[in-house]
């Protein structure tokens, strides 16, 4: 999936997958320590990130 988007420029391709992997993990074990509306923040965060 990753490398389609990249390939169509719908995502940044000079990311690794594995550093893809290790943020969205990252992410998803802060996500369940804090309030909704920062995990929210942090999911939008790394969505901007990614997308061109």
């Amino acid at each position: 999936m990753l490398a389609a988007d990249a390939e169509d420029g719908t995502l940044r391709s000079e990311v690794p997958v594995e550093d893809v992997l290790l943020l969205i993990g990252g992410v998803a074990y802060s996500a369940q320590r804090c309030e909704e509306p920062r995990a929210r923040r942090l999911i939008d965060l790394v969505l901007d990130s990614l997308a061109r």
